[in-house]
């Protein structure tokens, strides 16, 4: 049975809004558990470098930053570069909106368990992706003798402002809804159009011409 677009973000929205009651109780457990995996995947970025991922705690800070990552030269006691962040707020707000339109896209309950977990997988690989992009940012900034094929100090305002604005993570997140869940098979999305056409004032389209008219038997 196909969902119309109302009842769905009626129900996106209810998910969400319950699954964001976990959103005090989870900050340190998910922002450790972003620090360790990050501390394994960044270990060694390549020429002596590597990314250090450490606490910072949120409550002591204005900002309510919970990530300290550290930039790393083999020979340098110092680091060569440090950013403090909430990745909390980067991760979890994005996953949950995820979760919740997953949950209530309409699909089999197999597929369901399928789509869900690899959603969330993925988005996680695309931040980890965006920080390794940041880091390699910093460092070809900052460290001089780097790669001279491209100019870091002008990459990294553009790796800064997509790292730092929501709308990166959660255009991902639109992405893999419309890859993994296929909304367009469970939601009935002529009525949305129709209202996406009204609001912006674009002409209905035409009609289908008819087709020729029955060949008379008796000719």
């Amino acid at each position: 049975m196909r969902k119309s677009v109302q009842l769905f973000l009626l129900h996106a929205a209810f998910v969400l809004a319950l699954l964001s009651t976990l959103s005090s109780g989870s900050r340190e457990v998910y922002a450790r558990a972003f620090h360790f995996v990050g501390n394994f995947s960044l270990a060694s970025v390549g020429e002596g470098r590597s990314v250090r991922f450490q606490w910072a705690n949120p409550a002591e800070r204005k900002d309510s930053a919970d990530t300290r990552m550290l930039g790393r030269e083999h020979g340098h006691i110092d680091y060569r570069w440090r950013v403090i962040y909430s990745s909390h707020r980067r991760m979890f707000w994005p996953s949950v909106t995820l979760a919740a339109l997953i949950l209530a896209t309409p699909m089999t309950l197999r597929r369901r368990f399928i789509v869900l977990p690899l959603g969330l997988l993925l988005f996680n690989a695309f931040f980890l992706l965006e920080v390794y992009g940041l880091s390699m940012a910093l460092f070809g900034a900052v460290v001089p003798g780097g790669d001279t094929s491209w100019d870091a100090r002008h990459v990294l305002p553009v790796a800064e402002a997509l790292f730092n604005s929501p709308i990166t993570n959660f255009s991902a997140v639109f992405f893999l809804w419309a890859w993994l869940a296929q909304p367009a098979r469970g939601i009935d999305l002529a009525a949305m159009n129709l209202l996406i056409r009204r609001l912006t004032g674009s002409p209905a389209p035409d009609p289908a011409p008819p087709g020729p008219p029955p060949a008379d038997p008796e000719a």
